[in-house]
């Protein structure tokens, strides 16, 4: 709150020939918010909200002014303005004297280890998740990992080393870190063995037939 309020010259010209009216309006606009720092919810008059937005900011300047005045008699009757630290100087640490230890580095540098540690756990934590596959549910795989292997290998053959190393770790107990390597690395070819196996007896008894069916008609050429 101000005793007294500034009234320009400038302010005088610009409402001196308004209707009564509107000089009023403007007038107290000015005044009351010089002296009071209220404004006018709402003007009656256009012209008078003119003339009060146009001298507003010369009115805040002078406030401004005025308290900076203020301020600055409190500070004399208390030996002067307060003194400013030079820039970069701590207040706690005037001349700037080192209170760290060797202890303090070292816990320091732990810190920062504990920290990159905690973001290598982190990206671990974002790694693909592995489902489990076969009757038996002991093959453990990634999508991506599946799918590098239908790639290589083929649907068909993917899905019989699968079930293959099921049921070789359900009889064997056998146990793998990485199933995905294990697939690739030996499975895979104890499937195209254990395939190749099978097919053997087969061709050996169609072998054997064809050779009965040619002695037969050995037989029958000689009676006839």
């Amino acid at each position: 709150m101000n005793d007294a309020v500034i009234f320009y010259r400038s302010f005088y010209e610009a409402v001196k020939d308004l209707p009564p009216s509107d000089y009023k309006e403007a007038v107290n606009a000015m005044l009351g918010y010089g002296m009071d720092g209220t404004e006018p919810d709402a003007f009656e008059s256009k012209v008078a909200q003119i003339v009060y937005t146009m001298a507003k900011p010369q009115i805040e300047a002078n406030n401004k002014r005025k308290q900076n005045g203020a301020k600055g008699a409190e500070y004399g009757k208390l030996g002067g303005r307060p003194r400013k630290n030079p820039i970069g100087v701590n207040e706690e640490n005037p001349i700037g004297v080192n209170s760290e230890t060797p202890k303090d580095k070292v816990k320091d540098k732990d810190k920062v280890k504990d920290k990159e540690k905690s973001k290598e756990k982190d990206k671990e934590k974002v790694k693909e998740i592995k489902h489990t596959y076969g009757e038996y549910a002991h093959v453990r795989i990634t999508d991506t990992e599946l799918e590098k292997l239908k790639k290589d290998f083929g649907e068909d053959m993917t899905q019989q080393a699968i079930t293959y190393l099921d049921e070789y770790i359900e009889m064997k107990g056998y146990k793998a870190q990485n199933h995905y390597l294990a697939i690739r690395k030996w499975v895979i070819d104890a499937v195209k063995e254990h395939t190749g196996k099978e097919r053997q007896p087969r061709q050996s008894r169609a072998a054997a037939e064809l050779d009965d069916f040619y002695n037969m008609a050995a037989e029958w050429a000689k009676e006839g």
